[in-house]
């Protein structure tokens, strides 16, 4: 795992873990190595978001989650949760929230919050491999 640090910040106690120089998790308790991994398998962006393509809620790492939150305002945003500015398709937006500690990405219909159906993902699929003219 390259350029992975573990700081522990005594003002607000709590521990950091920063990979290539970006905070990408942090917690109360000392990490464990199952923490260090997960972290960094969070911050995986090509993985983390072929697999919300998917239609699944993953984990992704803090420096996912705040740079989604500041890449475009968000369309909506409540608490520790919002939907990205940006459509994905139809009524489907990338859905961040925080909870329990982590960081979850997801596809969610922005009218009421539900994951993105299968028709949905399929339709998405077909679309992608169509080429553009």
């Amino acid at each position: 795992m390259e350029n992975l640090k573990i700081t522990f910040s005594p003002i607000d106690r709590l521990y950091y873990i920063t990979q290539n120089d970006q905070e990408i998790h942090y917690q109360t308790g000392k990490p464990t190595e199952q923490d260090i991994a997960a972290a960094v398998f969070s911050n995986d962006w090509e993985a983390r978001f072929k697999e919300i393509k998917k239609g699944k809620e993953v984990r992704v790492s803090d420096y996912i989650y705040y740079s989604m939150l500041e890449s475009v305002p968000p369309k909506k945003h409540k608490g520790n949760s919002f939907f990205n500015g940006e459509c994905f398709h139809a009524n489907y937006y990338y859905f961040f929230e925080k909870r329990d500690g982590f960081c979850f990405g997801s596809l969610r219909d922005i009218d009421n919050g539900n994951l993105m159906d299968q028709e949905a993902i399929l339709y998405v699929a077909e679309c992608i491999k169509k080429p553009t003219v």
